[in-house]
């Protein structure tokens, strides 16, 4: 049983949709879970049932209702092991579920596990919701090291986590299937256009440039949906870059690489992104935030360019170097390449995880 109770679509999402893909192939039966209409749809035809859970943000009677009928199931069809996606909300179905076989990947560095209880009203209600949830999970997955750090703060959660880096399927098109213009730079961005993704620094940036170097054809390619983006159309026309960006909304990670020439993730914190593993696959050049999880993806000048969060100046800075010297881009994406074969692939990643879904749950039906 796979348990993926967000309504919106982004990186979580996308790793359930990867697993379930391992999963069906390796005929395993699966039994989801799901908020998400996307993911819905992508995994029709690879799971046995998919059944609609409430978006985990509305705690309240439908998650008790959703967490009852859960428990029928592993009554009914005595499941081997459940598979909850994400932290810290998703504590209330460890607790409440009854089973003692469950896997849970957290997809942030799980900061707030070392928080003070009082440090604010948010935080507090996240620590009752999911009040000693780590005695009821039997194996924790941490994306990155600084996760395996904060979950240090809990014992017993700690001496069951493993560090299972996300990794992603490569990204492959032909020259033909290229839509832009090769006669102008297209930068991209591709995430949920929702706060702390640092979209705005990101648009101030690109009018500087677009200023700065006018005789050069720039384009900015925006993909993603979220509560921002009405806020971002605004800032395009108030900067004058009208033309100059496009909003793509939801398309699949192809669609987005395969038209542009270089990747930003401006974002003020991040965890392990798909997005940047995904750039690295396909040799697309990457700048991004020294933020969160994101060195231990890339290094600065070797596989990418690294650059300080929520800074018009430092993001200006990275789109400079890159305009002004792409050759070294060339470079620096086969490395990044390289480190994505090495240490990022889908089947690196999820051979680990069906290993360690195999291991808890003891035979096949998960």
């Amino acid at each position: 049983m796979v348990i993926a109770p967000s309504k919106a679509y982004g990186g979580g999402e996308a790793y359930i949709n990867n697993l379930v893909d391992k999963l069906h192939k390796n005929n395993v039966e699966v039994i989801l879970f799901c908020a998400s209409s996307i993911l819905m749809k992508k995994v029709e035809g690879k799971v046995s049932r998919i059944i609609l859970v409430p978006d985990f943000t509305s705690l309240g009677l439908s998650t008790i209702t959703s967490i009852f009928k859960i428990n029928q199931i592993l009554k009914r069809d005595k499941i081997d092991a459940v598979f909850l996606n994400g932290l810290p909300e998703i504590g209330v179905y460890s607790r409440f579920i009854s089973s003692n076989k469950i896997i849970c990947i957290g997809h942030s560095n799980e900061e707030w596990l070392k928080e003070a209880w009082n440090k604010n009203l948010k935080r507090a209600l996240k620590n009752i919701i999911t009040f000693k949830f780590e005695n009821h999970i039997t194996k924790f997955i941490a994306i990155n090291n600084i996760a395996m750090e904060n979950v240090s703060h809990r014992e017993n959660l700690f001496k069951n986590t493993e560090v299972i880096y996300n990794g992603v399927p490569e990204i492959k098109w032909s020259l033909n299937d290229e839509t832009y213009s090769k006669n102008e730079i297209v930068f991209g961005r591709i995430s949920r256009l929702c706060p702390g993704k640092g979209n705005e620094y990101l648009l101030s940036a690109f009018q500087r440039l677009c200023k700065k170097y006018n005789e050069q054809k720039f384009k900015l390619l925006i993909a993603g949906e979220g509560e921002e983006k009405n806020k971002l159309k605004k800032i395009v026309i108030d900067l004058g870059l009208k033309g100059k960006v496009d909003f793509l909304g939801h398309i699949a990670p192809l669609d987005f690489f395969k038209n542009i020439d270089c990747m930003v993730s401006p974002s003020d914190m991040e965890a392990t992104p798909l997005v940047i593993l995904e750039a690295m696959s396909c040799r697309i050049p990457i700048l991004a935030t020294n933020v969160g999880g994101v060195p231990e993806l890339i290094s600065h000048n070797v596989s990418g360019f690294l650059y300080e969060s929520k800074s018009v100046s430092s993001c200006f800075n990275a789109l400079e170097d890159y305009v002004l010297d792409i050759n070294k881009y060339t470079t620096l994406s086969e490395h990044a390449y390289n480190e994505y074969l090495s240490k990022f692939t889908i089947e690196k990643c999820f051979n680990k995880t069906y290993s360690l879904i195999c291991e808890v749950g003891e035979r096949r039906n998960v």
